[in-house]
């Protein structure tokens, strides 16, 4: 895991400069630096040596001729299945994937099978001296980022957009041009979808894209996907094999241990192979709080067990240290807990971290993916009668009624927002187009755009793009959810946060394996169905109760509407009303109107979102001396 800065050298006016912008990314890489520079292309890169831990593994790497040149980030978990399939003769000086990878590629007959056939996650640029060609690519589920902006027809790529504007600073003297559509999106939708980020000169490589270019031609794009499941392993086989592939370091790896399903079993599956450390956040005093049940787990498995407190009297400067540093909106709570575990565990030595990443999204994890379709179905066979008023009188009923009833079917419905919050969604979606219902568009989302100064212009996104099929509406559901919401938001937070304390994320459940294994099992599935039924073969080879699992959602992203009252009001108060991004982005009496909202929760995220993209706009809008 690594950062690296590719250029054309008429871009880089001098190699300190070049320097200074790759230093932008050291988190990514605090193991070493390195650089390579001709008369086409400047190449950096910093390291996080985590297979093959010597010099030999260092990058930019060039092959033995010098003719061919790489830039990586990631990691090839079938190394030696790539090695002997596309440069079996190739006499290689390192043990590192990076080796493996370059020498695949200039070998390869077909580039996008040798893509396919890759499983783990990578971005990458390569450079073929003898043609001037450059390629770029990401992987297909959208776990590294890769951005590149184009000057006069001359291309800069990078893991990160900081570095790329720096560059940019250094030959163009004004202000960087904000992509307002983009920060519709953000704000809608809490991700940006369409290869596009916040700043309209720097663009994103899509998942699974392939940029070639001639340094003397134009670029041309091709798309690769990854293979199909060709082992046909039934699900525990597929667990062991992609939990166990995960492991492979050369540097020390932990699991992150919420208690819930997800990472319960990939822990379980860890200390399996190995004995492995597994850290906890805890949340003392509320009820997100799962520390019990992680536990519980902890103990069944008999694995080390390190609970976390998060230090929640610290809350306020965490998130300014994250605001300045990560150049990004941080929109999403459970980034505070997440760089809580990252940093800790990093302090002790740790360089790889599993996680239960997807599999809410691949294996029908959310509530909505059977409520909605529920919903669908109730809609249509209630027509002409009055639902809508029904449940508008239920939503005006006081919350603390709402929330003391104590039948065991409603208190399970109600999970860890409320009742008075369900039966308030429940209540929009049977007033929503059916449009909005499938790409869970919140209810509240108007009032959000009405703060800001200027109108902004619509988003992007279209959902008729992605649901006109025939296939069930929980499934058009979660192909939305594998398409936008688990890369751009998810796994871009995981990267961002993780890769800030210099740990690599790594989630079994991304595996190609367990991929096409969730299609499998509920591509065709019209019935209601669980992630825990789904899971059933897992829980009973590992040995754990179901009963531990039979409980309300609760995420990671701990008690934000409880934060944003207490800890972090002092910081909405700051980037909503005192910092001159407020003034410029937002409308002051429609952000008062917003804020006497404080009290409910429901207004929670939306105060959050427009705090952070606040506090982006104040340190990441501006040009790099």
């Amino acid at each position: 895991m690594c950062g690296f800065l590719v250029a054309h050298s008429d871009l880089v006016s001098d190699r300190s400069t070049f320097s200074n912008a790759l230093d932008l990314q050291s988190n990514r890489g605090p193991d070493g630096k390195n650089f390579y520079f001709d008369s086409l292309v400047s190449a950096g890169h910093v390291r996080l040596s985590i297979q093959d831990l010597s010099s030999l593994g260092e990058q930019p790497f060039l092959s033995q001729c010098s003719n061919y040149l790489l830039v990586y980030n990631g990691e090839i978990f079938n190394a030696d299945f790539i090695y002997n399939k596309y440069c079996p003769d190739q006499m290689l000086r390192s043990t590192s994937d990076t080796e493996v990878l370059l020498y695949a590629i200039i070998y390869s007959q077909e580039l996008s099978e040798l893509l396919s056939d890759i499983e783990g996650f990578f971005s990458f640029v390569y450079y073929d001296k003898i043609t001037s060609k450059v390629i770029a690519c990401r992987d297909s589920k959208g776990v590294k980022p890769l951005y590149f902006s184009e000057v006069n027809g001359q291309y800069i790529f990078s893991s990160d957009t900081s570095s790329i504007r720096h560059l940019q600073s250094s030959r163009l003297k004004s202000a960087p041009d904000i992509d307002y559509a983009s920060l519709t999106e953000l704000c809608s939708t809490k991700y940006i979808s369409t290869g596009n980020t916040l700043y309209s000169s720097i663009k994103e490589v899509l998942r699974g894209q392939v940029l070639s270019l001639n340094l003397n031609s134009e670029i041309s794009n091709s798309f690769f996907f990854s293979q199909r499941n060709i082992l046909n392993l039934p699900l525990v086989e597929a667990f062991q094999l992609s939990v166990q592939d995960r492991l492979l370091s050369d540097a020390p790896v932990a699991t992150l241990l919420s208690g819930g399903l997800d990472s319960s079993l990939v822990t379980a599956a860890a200390n399996s192979f190995q004995p492995i450390e597994a850290f906890t956040v805890s949340f003392p005093g509320f009820r997100h709080d799962e520390s019990t049940y992680a536990s519980l787990i902890a103990k069944h498995v008999a694995c080390k067990h390190t609970l976390i407190p998060f230090p929640s009297h610290q809350l306020a400067d965490i998130a300014e240290n994250l605001f300045q540093q990560i150049p990004y909106p941080l929109v999403d709570s459970s980034s505070f807990p997440l760089h809580v575990a990252c940093k800790h565990i990093s302090s002790l030595g740790y360089k790889v971290l599993l996680t239960g990443d997807a599999a809410d999204e691949y294996f029908c994890g959310y509530p909505r993916y059977n409520s909605i379709p529920s919903i669908f179905s109730l809609r249509s066979s209630l027509v002409g009668y009055p639902i809508k008023v029904l449940l508008d009188l239920l939503s005006n009923l006081p919350s603390p009624f709402l929330r003391s009833l104590s039948y065991t079917p409603l208190k399970i419905y109600a999970g860890s927002r409320g009742l008075d919050y369900r039966i308030k969604r429940l209540a929009s979606y049977f007033s929503q187009p059916i449009d909005s219902l499938i790409h869970e568009s919140n209810y509240l989302r108007p009032f959000a755009f009405n703060c800001f100064l200027n109108s902004l212009p619509s988003c992007r996104f279209n959902p008729e793009l992605l649901y006109k099929s025939y296939h069930p509406i929980r499934y058009k559901l979660m192909s939305i959810d594998h398409s936008l919401y688990l890369p751009n938001c998810l796994l871009r937070k995981s990267d961002l946060i993780s890769m800030h304390s210099s740990v690599e994320s790594r989630s079994p459940f991304l595996s190609n394996h367990m991929r096409e294994i969730s299609q499998e099992l509920l591509e065709f599935s019209d019935s209601r169905i669980s992630k825990a039924r789904l899971f059933k073969p897992l829980l009973d080879y590992y040995q754990l109760d179901p009963a531990l699992f039979k409980r309300p959602k609760q995420g990671f992203g701990g008690p934000l509407p409880a934060w944003i009252r207490n800890q972090l009001f002092p910081i909405v108060q700051k980037y909503l009303f005192e910092t001159p991004s407020s003034s410029v982005l937002f409308n002051r009496t429609n952000i008062i109107t917003l804020v006497d909202q404080i009290e409910n929760d429901d207004y929670a995220q939306f105060i959050w979102s427009l705090t952070a993209i606040s506090a982006w706009f104040t340190y990441h809008t501006y040009l790099p001396e």
